[in-house]
């Protein structure tokens, strides 16, 4: 169901901006844990880096992932500047 509308399309979205490599997205599996434990009926959807799709995969307790093309002056990665205005319009869509 990854990248569809969720069961809970209907409810509070979430949206949680991780665009960092593995060792913080590690780092931030218990916050994002806790806010699924306290907003069970939202749709959480987190917007990182494409690598992670992989891991987002395996995490029950994430509804949606969106992949980030990066952004000029984030140092994670070079920015997909052709990649951009498609990110923004169909985030902006959800």
């Amino acid at each position: 169901m990854r990248g569809q509308a969720s069961p809970r399309h209907h409810s509070p979205r979430i949206g949680v901006f991780r665009a960092l490599v593995l060792g913080d997205m590690l780092c931030a599996l218990p916050a994002l844990k806790a806010l699924r434990a306290a907003h069970p009926e939202a749709q959480l959807t987190l917007i990182g880096l494409p690598w992670a799709a992989e891991l987002v995969a395996r995490l029950p307790f994430i509804d949606r992932f969106i992949p980030f093309p990066d952004f000029p002056g984030l140092p994670e990665q070079p920015p997909d500047l052709v990649a951009l205005p498609e990110f923004f319009d169909k985030t902006r869509a959800h």
